[in-house]
């Protein structure tokens, strides 16, 4: 890094520049770079406080809770021709957290693209975990 703006020091005084102006440049350029990588670590750790982000993310853990007290309580029990309220549950749920997703996807990817996408990739796999359950348990 030394070597870098001492080259580009040398560079810019080479070309004409005064020390002031070359300096000031290298500064302002810096921070610019350092604004521009914690900007989007800023903007997740902001954005994950909003509903929008964090209720998909805490929606499959509950529904994962309550699918497996089911299983605790009841097993696996015996199909038959109603589901049960146990399955309309998980449907609600899974209709919802569609829904959750897409609403966050729509309001957050055009403001802050890169914090949305992490936020967006943890509420996907936070999704997976609980539909992953009931199709391996067949359920």
């Amino acid at each position: 890094m030394e070597q870098l703006f001492s080259d580009l020091y040398r560079e810019r005084l080479g070309a004409g520049r005064g020390a002031l102006s070359v300096t000031s440049w290298l500064l302002l350029e810096t921070g610019v770079g350092i604004l521009r990588e914690n900007l989007a670590a800023m903007r997740m750790s902001l954005m994950i406080k909003k509903p929008t982000a964090w209720l998909p993310i805490v929606l499959p853990v509950a529904i994962l809770a309550f699918v497996l007290c089911y299983l605790a309580a009841y097993g696996r029990g015996s199909r038959t021709a109603d589901e049960g309220t146990p399955a309309h549950i998980f449907q609600l749920w899974a209709v919802l957290q569609a829904l959750a997703v897409a609403v966050f996807a729509v309001k957050w990817l055009r403001h802050a693209p890169r914090a949305a996408t992490t936020i967006l990739a943890v509420q996907v796999a936070s999704t997976a975990i609980p539909l992953a359950t009931v199709f391996a348990l067949g359920l």
